[in-house]
């Protein structure tokens, strides 16, 4: 009796070929072969799990049945390996015997059992030596009927008892036609050195070691699939690393996905990283979790202190991931690998192992927002230093522009046990770190600000950014009280807390004129000697340039400042109020050119580092410097954005900006529904008294101009007439004057089609807007 070699290249296993195991399958047939001739021996094939080693013993099982074996099977199961005999329960429960002999050997295999219960370990200490006599008998009076294949799949997970008896049989089959196939995964240690001993000092053993595929083997794995013929195989065997088991899968996700050459890695793709992980060692399921955690390759120090509570072989589980093609340079070859040994752990493990990877990159002095990510993902902030690194975090993450992460290391501060103490500091941090995304949402945080700055209990360059914070939300009056309270609380002779207020009560001064006699300006005007002496080049360029624009005294020199702001300083919280000024002069100058240029790039930043504020703010400048250059299609078009980028409530004092644009584009066009609708939008009440009321109000005037009123509404009329005379020089140059509707109606760039709407806007004035 044979076994065709020849004949068993061409068979598939389970639909699939099997490809590069043409030696190994020859040596199988060999092996059958001399079984058959009455030569007994034994094959262990061993190899990375997912190598192929399964589908190998199944094809030889297929091979040896169609040439007249009898084959009995048995797979070892981690959850098994303390059965006694379990192994060998599946063996002989496959074997087709008689009722007596039936009942014969469950007998001896539960004698065996027992005496393993009892404490026996080796052969010499048996009470019993009969039951392995027995149960041998049995399987040689199987091999004198037919000859008999036994193949033992995933013998690393077998019990000790199976694996005796294994060492005792392969001893008694030299002369039967007996061929033991046995299937363990390789890697630095073996499970079974007793077994791997006798099998090598056994006459007719021989040992198989399948690798993991080549590039080669992946092309020709792939050109059997008629839609992936021709693809190239370099991304396929990068993301599967040559394991058959993980590219069968990345092909199967390809068949319910969506196609294409490129490997997509699904559902399929993530069981088999989990299938390989948990059948092969016991180290590599914790330090698979352990990498999944860190999210970047370990040392072997940080790995060991990380699994070394579950783990007694970390280097040995890490090499045997990577033999196995899951791990590449001590990372995951692809993200859902991760993400798949991630999704495999309970939350609570998950958050545990988070903690205890804060705890030891703390230790170990990794960056505050290394850190922190792993608070963030554990949610847990109780150790004592938990609040200052969240804090620090968050301020590397304002810097490297993830307001989201800040965000949520603030909130996470917030809460921690040791947070009271810096809880005004985290406030404040919280609130310039919101008002990036959403102004309307940051106002939450300042009420207890507020109450920390007039009891002298915030810091001055947060009392300062509050300040400009109630000035955008519309609450000069408590902007003016927080700021009288920080100049009472500060050293009067201090030079650089001066040079810190400076530019906050010239940006006060500019934007409500009339609140401005309220402020102690003496006492924040910085001294002489103080100018020239101090590093605060930016707060005294942005305070002069603002004073230039309110009192309208546009000069050379403060033009030639802001074109060195714009030129020297990069967009942040620190230096957006002056870039902002710098921008704001050069429009009032007429350069327009230049403030485009300028702004343009600011925009493209702004998008570019995903802070939606500073955007809506940029936009709505664009908007004006296009409106004054005469492109209205521009100018509606910045001022939409504007609108868009955060909600209109956010924009505070300077929705009047866009929605002036916005009236002006839609009266041009005789677009009155249109303006009607922007009528609609809530402004802040207070913005009347501020210079983008007055453009805004002079955009209603030529609202009623264009739709051929006789005379002003008298309300708007009387608000204009009641509130810009009454600036003087504080009121910028472009607020001043009389408002449009006041001039001769000739104007006839405000005049629209002779269409007009039939409701009256004073019939649904804009919410906000005093007595309206």
């Amino acid at each position: 009796m044979s076994v065709s070699a020849t004949q068993g290249l061409s068979c598939a296993i389970g639909g699939r070929m099997l490809v590069e195991r043409d030696m190994e399958s020859a040596l199988l047939d060999g092996a059958l072969t001399e079984c058959a001739s009455g030569n007994g021996g034994a094959v262990t094939i061993t190899g990375p799990v997912g190598s192929g080693k399964t589908a190998l013993l199944r094809l030889a099982a297929q091979r040896a049945t169609d040439a007249g074996f009898t084959f009995l099977s048995a797979k070892g199961s981690r959850a098994e390996r303390a059965l006694p005999m379990g192994l060998m329960g599946q063996v002989f429960g496959g074997a087709d015997l008689p009722d007596d002999a039936t009942a014969e050997v469950a007998r001896l295999l539960d004698c065996r059992a027992m005496t393993a219960a009892a404490g026996h370990t080796t052969a010499a200490e048996q009470p019993d030596a009969r039951a392995w006599r027995g149960l041998t008998r049995v399987l040689l009076e199987l091999a004198e009927r037919t000859p008999l294949l036994i193949g033992i799949d995933d013998a690393h997970f077998a019990d000790t008892e199976s694996i005796q008896y294994l060492l005792y049989l392969l001893r008694r089959i030299d002369r039967a036609r007996m061929l033991i196939v046995i299937n363990e995964s390789g890697g630095l240690r073996r499970s079974w050195p007793m077994l791997a001993a006798e099998l090598q000092s056994h006459a007719n053993s021989r040992q198989l070691r399948l690798n993991l595929l080549s590039s080669a083997g992946v092309a020709t794995a792939l050109a059997r699939h008629p839609d992936l013929r021709g693809v190239a195989p370099a991304a396929w065997h990068e993301v599967s690393g040559g394991n058959p088991l993980l590219l069968n899968a990345l092909i199967e996700d390809h068949r319910l996905g969506p196609g294409g050459a490129e490997p997509v890695a699904g559902e399929a793709f993530a069981q088999a990283v989990l299938t390989c992980l948990y059948r092969g060692d016991e180290s590599m399921l914790p330090v698979a979790r352990g990498l999944a955690v860190l999210d970047e390759p370990a040392t072997p120090r940080l790995l060991d202190e990380l699994v070394q509570d579950v783990c007694t072989a970390p280097t040995g589980g890490l090499a045997a991931i990577t033999e196995i093609g899951i791990l590449a340079d001590g990372r995951f070859r692809h993200p859902r690998a991760a993400s798949a040994v991630l999704d495999g752990m309970s939350p609570a493990d998950r958050a545990d192992l988070h903690e205890r990877v804060a705890q030891l990159l703390y230790r170990n002095g990794a960056p505050a927002l290394t850190v922190a990510r792993h608070k963030l993902a554990a949610r847990r902030a109780g150790a004592p230093w938990s609040v200052p690194l969240l804090q620090e975090a968050a301020e590397q993450a304002l810097a490297a522009d993830d307001t989201t992460a800040a965000m949520d290391c603030l909130r996470l501060a917030e809460g921690g046990r040791d947070a009271h103490p810096e809880c005004t500091r985290i406030q404040a941090a919280l609130l310039r770190a919101s008002w990036r995304l959403d102004p309307a949402t940051a106002e939450r945080y300042s009420p207890a600000l507020i109450q920390a700055a007039l009891a002298g209990k915030l810091p001055l360059t947060a009392a300062a950014m509050l300040v400009n914070h109630l000035m955008w939300f519309g609450r000069p009056a408590e902007a003016a009280a927080v700021l009288a309270a920080v100049v009472d609380s500060v050293d009067p002779d201090d030079p650089e807390a001066a040079i810190n207020l400076y530019p906050v009560e010239s940006r006060f001064a500019y934007i409500y004129p009339e609140l401005a006699g309220q402020l102690p300006g003496d006492r924040i005007r910085p001294t002489p000697l103080a100018l020239a002496t101090s590093t605060g080049k930016l707060r005294i360029q942005t305070a002069t340039i603002l004073d230039s624009i309110r009192r309208g005294r546009i000069t050379e020199d403060a033009v030639d400042d802001a074109q060195a702001i714009l030129q020297q300083y990069r967009i942040d919280d620190h230096t957006y109020d002056g870039i902002l000024a710098a921008l704001e002069i050069l429009v009032h100058a007429e350069h327009l050119e230049t403030a485009a240029f300028w702004c343009d790039s600011l925009l493209s930043q702004a998008d570019e580092r995903h802070i939606p504020t500073w955007s809506a703010l940029l936009s709505s400048i664009r908007a004006t410097i296009s409106f004054r250059q005469g492109d209205m299609a521009e100018a509606e078009r910045h001022a939409n954005l504007a609108m868009c980028r955060i909600q209109p409530a956010g924009l505070g004092i300077f929705v009047g900006i866009p929605l002036s644009i916005l009236l002006l584009s839609a009266t041009r066009r005789g677009q009155f529904e249109k303006a009607l609708r922007l009528f609609a939008v809530p402004v802040p009440a207070v913005m009347f008294r501020t210079p983008f009321g007055l453009q805004y109000l002079r955009a209603r005037g030529r609202f009623h101009l264009a739709r051929g009123a006789t005379g002003p509404p008298s309300r708007i009329s009387r608000r204009a007439g009641n509130w810009s005379p009454g600036w003087g020089s504080t009121c910028p140059r472009s607020c001043r004057g009389a408002p449009t509707w006041r001039r001769p109606a000739s104007h006839s760039a405000c005049r629209a089609p002779t269409s007009s709407p039939t409701s009256s806007p004073d019939s649904a004035p804009p919410t906000g807007v005093p007595g309206g």
